[in-house]
């Protein structure tokens, strides 16, 4: 079975996955049976762990975050030509 390495990298954040299981509420065989982080586990295993959903679920969150500031850059941008054609 081919296991998605972002759990192992969970599982090592969190101390282990036998401790990934415990603040889960989880069975550890529960979570080792896990070929990729469950839709509705991402939030809790990125709270526990401090991986982002995007690292855990890449499918399901992608990385915007680049997007956002791009976009910001962008509006930021429009607004100082705007003053510039103002004077």
């Amino acid at each position: 079975m081919h296991r998605d390495p972002s759990i192992q990298l969970a599982a090592e954040q969190a101390g282990g996955i036998t401790k990934l299981s415990l603040a889960l509420g989880l069975s550890r065989t529960a979570v080792s049976g896990w070929r990729r982080v469950p839709a509705e586990r991402v939030l809790a295993v990125e709270a526990i762990t401090g991986v982002s959903r995007y690292t855990l679920r890449p499918d399901i969150y992608p990385d915007r975050r680049g997007e956002d500031r791009s976009a910001q850059q962008c509006a930021s941008n429009g607004r100082h030509e705007r003053r510039g054609q103002m004077r």
